[in-house]
């Protein structure tokens, strides 16, 4: 279960710039959510799967998109072959891992194969095979790699067996010490695994793929990739609609020992959901309609962040945050998620995020069944409003906000050598002009800058001049 209790109560560590002054106004701004009628599904690829074997793929693809097994063609026979890379999520470590468990009554001489390997300083990568009787060792062997091998090198484990007949084989090869610590970059290749004497291994050339993939809401990122193996989705489309032809229909389901449904537009985070849609603006509220059908006391809920990344501290700031409780509703429902956050520095990003079940963690009843549908999101923001720096007229900027050109109209005081400097809002600067003429209006052309808010520093003999200037088509 994400605990996103760190997330909502993280301290908010805002930078107030003391040359700007906001006012408020009553008006706010709408704009869309991407696919918020969650009209547009496509057939997604996330990653592939050897046959036969199980893999650390769906581990780390929660926290990074991808995984770290993966069929290359730099092959030692036949077209295929498997990558095995250690990978650096967060603030763990997560060795490339294939893994195999199969009703197994053969008692083969040894297992041969080839690889080849990068295995960085201290660590270790591994092949293991153990076979079993009734849930008791009966025998088996391993091989360690260490150091680099660029080209394949065949590879055998001699097997050693207990008095008896087996049932089980498992196998088990990781690209790094899993006893130990980890080397993120740590990298195996695995190809022609092969028994000799007796018994075939699975699959053992690597030739056999099958693709993981669910149908994903455009725009959204769903836990359907993570739960592959067991056969089930948590996210669906349905016709049961509110707005348009296509629903969302979210539902709980077994997920890492617990129960959970969920989706975001970011991404899912070891605290919870982080990222999210890019914004120059702060959110106002999240708007939308839902039903919910409970699983016994269980309770859905809509999340609506805002963050900032900070340049100088190198981290994202989150700025305001709810979490709304979903009541049971039999029928489409309308719900706000309200936030009050309207201070600079302005938010970068919008986190919109869903829940089927109890994800707060206070020890409230989680249930399996819980269905959550949501249609028709929508989301208003806060107006940029800013009285500039020109309290005594010295410069006059209009249109403000402004959409291709902007024009700045100084006072007929300054004259001379004028720089007219433009700065985004990670601080880097845009425009650099300089005007030697007395030309007392100056042209910005902003037509290929993004929406969104800019400062501006105006040079003369005499002074600077700071203010603001959007941009907003």
């Amino acid at each position: 279960m994400f605990n996103l209790k760190n997330l909502l109560t993280m301290k908010k560590n805002l930078l107030i710039l003391s040359f700007i002054l906001l006012i408020s106004s009553a008006t706010t701004f709408s704009q869309s959510i991407l696919n918020g009628s969650f009209e547009n599904w496509s057939q997604q690829v996330f990653y592939e799967e050897p046959d036969s074997f199980q893999t650390s793929n769906s581990q780390i693809y929660m926290f990074t998109g991808s995984g770290n097994v993966s069929k290359v063609t730099d092959s030692h026979s036949g077209s295929y072959a498997a990558k095995l890379e250690t990978i650096s999520s967060d603030n763990d470590t997560v060795p490339g891992a294939l893994l195999l468990e199969i009703p197994y009554t053969d008692e083969p001489d040894s297992l041969t194969g080839f690889v080849k390997y990068n295995i960085l300083t201290n660590d270790t990568a591994f092949v293991v095979a153990i076979f079993y009787s009734g849930g008791n060792y009966m025998g088996g062997g391993s091989i360690t790699f260490y150091g680099t091998q660029l080209s394949y090198a065949k590879f055998g484990i001699p097997f050693y067996f207990m008095p008896g007949t087996p049932d089980t084989l498992r196998v088990y090869i990781f690209s790094s010490n899993i006893n130990g610590t980890q080397y993120p970059g740590s990298c195996l290749y695995v190809d022609g695994l092969e028994f000799i004497g007796s018994g075939i291994f699975p699959n053992g050339d690597i030739e056999n793929w099958t693709p993981v993939s669910t149908e994903e809401p455009d725009d959204w990122v769903t836990i359907n990739p993570f739960i592959f193996q067991t056969g089930d989705t948590s996210a669906t489309k349905t016709t049961d609609a509110c707005d348009g032809t296509y629903a969302l229909k979210l539902r709980n389901v077994v997920f890492y020992g617990d129960t959970l449904g969920f989706i975001t537009n970011g991404w899912f985070g070891e605290n919870g959901p982080e990222g999210g849609k890019p914004v120059h603006q702060n959110p106002e509220k999240l708007t939308g309609y839902y039903k919910y059908f409970p699983d016994g006391l269980d309770t859905g809920f809509a999340y609506l962040a805002s963050s900032r990344y900070d340049t100088g501290l190198d981290s994202t700031i989150l700025l305001d945050s709810n979490m709304f409780k979903l009541e049971p509703a039999s029928t489409y429902t309308y719900f706000e998620v309200p936030l009050t956050y309207n201070l600079w520095p302005y938010a970068d990003t919008v986190n919109i995020s869903f829940a089927s079940g109890n994800i707060t963690d206070d020890g409230s009843y989680i249930g399996l069944n819980s269905v959550l549908y949501i249609d028709g999101l929508g989301i208003t923001y806060y107006p940029v409003s800013v009285k500039e720096n020109n309290f005594d007229k010295d410069v006059i900027i209009y249109p403000n906000p402004g959409k291709d050109v902007v024009s700045i109209e100084l006072n007929p005081k300054y004259k001379g050598n004028i720089k007219v400097q433009l700065f985004d809002l990670q601080g880097r600067k845009v425009i650099d002009k300089n005007y030697t003429s007395n030309k007392q209006v100056l042209k910005l052309d902003v037509s290929e800058f993004h929406n969104g808010l800019y400062f501006y520093n105006i040079k003369t003999s005499s002074e600077n001049i700071i203010g603001k200037i959007i941009i907003n088509r």
